[in-house]
């Protein structure tokens, strides 16, 4: 009998529906007795079948999270089945230069380096030439793709100046 170990955290029932169409004896719980009396043959065979899946049997980082004050370590199966369960998700770069800065990022940075009077001379436009204001040229920018495309292309070509 596998005892698969009720931690509250995520969706244990797809493991155990994995098992139960493998035709393994298994059982959710969360007392201290019965994952001590786990029978811990049939935990070591599974363990084995995901070793030579995955490559190794991957070490148990439960102990501090346990409401049981166990550590699954002792249960090579339940320990590979939270390993398998807690991969993060592979990070996608993006190719968008401007991924991450804020329209508002970069025209606070232009602002500090340049001042409104080069904002206006270099794109013409109302709201850096004429009372201008933080809120009013980004309620601008955001309307008007030109004048967005404009302002994050001179960022990048100073960034890229660098």
């Amino acid at each position: 009998m596998v005892v698969v170990v009720d931690y509250e955290i995520g969706n244990v029932r797809s493991v155990i529906n994995a098992l139960e169409y493998l035709r393994v004896p298994v059982r959710l719980s969360r007392d201290p007795r019965e994952i001590a009396a786990a029978d811990k043959l049939r935990s070591t065979r599974w363990a084995k079948v995901i070793k030579e899946i995955k490559g190794s049997v991957p070490k148990c980082r439960c102990a501090e999270t346990n409401p049981l004050g166990l550590c699954c370590s002792d249960n090579a199966f339940a320990a590979a089945m939270a390993e398998c369960s807690v991969k993060p998700a592979p990070e996608k770069k993006s190719k968008d230069p401007l991924h991450g800065i804020t329209l508002e990022d970069i025209l606070i940075h232009m602002l500090k380096k340049h001042g409104w009077g080069k904002l206006g001379r270099v794109i013409p436009i109302r709201c850096f030439l004429y009372d201008p204001s933080v809120k009013s040229s980004l309620i601008f920018l955001r309307n008007t793709p030109w004048a967005r495309k404009a302002l994050e292309d001179w960022y990048l070509s100073e960034v890229r100046g660098r």
